[in-house]
């Protein structure tokens, strides 16, 4: 379903998040208030902050033209042209490392600042073997802090989605954040021999990076 700005959602949605206003009950305080919502049960969802999660019963109008989509049928957002990519609890995201620190590395998500990844953060880590990155490498990691003002968490130890962690024999394309979610939801059938992935922050990963793959994956956007 496709919504126009300022159209009220009549259908009732149990959480919202990116492209919706809320605005609560005449028995509330009268100001509206962007929510955030919940990630969906498989893995890939527009995450809310938990101060920022509003009851289902408040009335919601749409903030941007765009497409109501829904991943679980309990968490929905309007998928809308985003220039900027804005970390949210529990999206599923691809990053690219960046640099190292003492403790964690910094990952390039799309947003205004890196992320952080603790070095236990990889599903075989221990302290006695850490998983070793390069500058370069790609993850599939979660979003698991975005307190404002502060760089964004991201883990892959999460177990959200199958293949979390370091990924091998492919690249990360920059795809657009509506177009990776909308094949998010809907995956593309590419006519090549190729493993994609898509995210919620504007990436595409492509395996293997053959130049007739990658041209496929582009020919999308």
């Amino acid at each position: 379903m496709f919504l126009l700005p300022g159209e009220q959602i009549k259908q009732e949605l149990q959480n919202v998040s990116i492209g919706i206003k809320t605005h609560r009950p005449s028995t509330a305080p009268k100001e509206a208030a962007a929510a955030h919502t919940a990630r969906s049960s498989s893995g890939y969802g527009s995450g809310a902050r938990t101060a920022d999660r509003i009851s289902g019963t408040a009335q919601k109008t749409s903030s941007a033209f765009g497409e109501l989509l829904s991943l679980d049928k309990h968490n929905f957002w309007v998928n809308f042209k985003q220039f900027r990519y804005i970390p949210l609890l529990d999206d599923i995201v691809l990053g690219i490392v960046k640099g190292k620190g003492k403790e964690t590395y910094k990952v390039d998500i799309g947003a205004p600042s890196y992320a952080i990844i603790n070095y236990l953060d990889f599903p075989t880590a221990t302290k006695r073997n850490r998983v070793s990155l390069n500058v370069g490498d790609v993850i599939l990691a979660q979003v698991v802090e975005d307190a404002p003002h502060a760089e964004a968490v991201i883990s892959c130890k999460t177990e959200a989605v199958k293949g979390m962690g370091l990924l091998k024999g492919g690249a990360a394309l920059k795809v657009g954040i509506l177009q990776s979610r909308k094949y998010l939801l809907n995956p593309p059938a590419l006519n090549v021999s190729a493993t994609s992935l898509f995210s919620m922050n504007g990436y595409a990963w492509i395996s293997p990076a053959t130049q007739e793959n990658i041209q496929a994956i582009m020919s999308l956007v």
